[in-house]
């Protein structure tokens, strides 16, 4: 993302519109492929409201605006989505291929993408293994390493330039955005729905969470009835988020979720 802001800064001056540029062309490529891949997992109907929350979230139209990574974390995440909901269909080695190299490439420019690309190989190597096609699933396994060695590198390299104070000074910072783990109190224990809950809020964007909540529930329920891999897919990262959190490595609140 700096290297991207860096480009732009090179190219049109050191102001403001291109400062901001990168996090402006990923609000503009998050709502096209938003758009995309609404239409190939929903009705008609339901792609019309998705699409309309999605171009309306104060969030995402604030990140879109701002000197920071976020907008490319939502839009990195969506493309992942979008690329698996196309492939993973398709019984094609050179989809396999496309998706692995997305991947790839996407978790360089977006640590976050790293929860959605552990949802996209779980569920596809579980339900290739489940259909006992063996040579799909040790494709994607294999697929599923070369993501973990690519983001590996891009993690050690991260730290190398942040340094232990840096990341110490984060990790106070953020400490109440962390899973209590173990959890000592029943307030722990209720911590995992609370956080969901705020999230419905920020950077959900709904002030009555109560009906973003209902809007979830609605959607989980047809896509249980259509398509429960795409669910697990859907559902897993925030999972994997909380896992992640309690291990003290990801902080699950606000724009971290975005």
């Amino acid at each position: 993302y700096l290297i991207l802001v860096k480009l732009a800064t090179r190219v049109l001056g050191d102001n403001e519109y291109a400062l901001r540029l990168p996090a402006f062309i990923a609000g503009l490529l998050g709502l096209w492929l938003f758009v995309r891949l609404a239409e190939t997992s929903l009705a008609p109907r339901a792609c019309l409201l998705a699409v309309a929350l999605f171009a309306v979230s104060p969030f995402l139209v604030y990140y879109a605006a701002e000197l920071k990574q976020y907008e490319l974390d939502a839009a990195a995440a969506i493309a992942l989505l979008w690329f698996a909901r196309k492939r993973l269909e398709r019984d094609k080695t050179a989809d396999l291929f496309v998706l692995g190299i997305a991947g790839m490439v996407v978790s360089w420019f977006s640590h976050p993408s790293v929860f959605v690309l552990t949802a996209i190989g779980a569920v596809a190597v579980i339900e290739a293994c489940a259909r006992r096609a063996w040579r799909r699933a040790t494709m994607l396994s294999a697929i599923c390493l070369v993501w973990v060695i690519s983001f590996a590198a891009n993690l050690a390299l991260t730290h190398a330039l942040d340094g232990p104070v840096a990341r110490h000074m984060q990790g106070v910072y953020w400490r109440k955005a962390f899973l209590p783990f173990p959890p000592h109190s029943f307030a722990d224990l209720m911590w995992p729905a609370k956080a969901l809950f705020a999230a419905l809020v920020d950077p959900g964007g709904f002030k009555l969470s109560g009906v973003a909540l209902l809007l979830a529930f609605a959607g989980g329920v047809v896509h249980w009835r259509e398509n429960r891999s795409w669910l697990a897919i859907l559902v897993l990262p925030a999972v994997v988020a909380l896992f992640a959190s309690g291990l003290s490595l990801y902080p699950f609140d606000g724009r971290f979720l975005l």
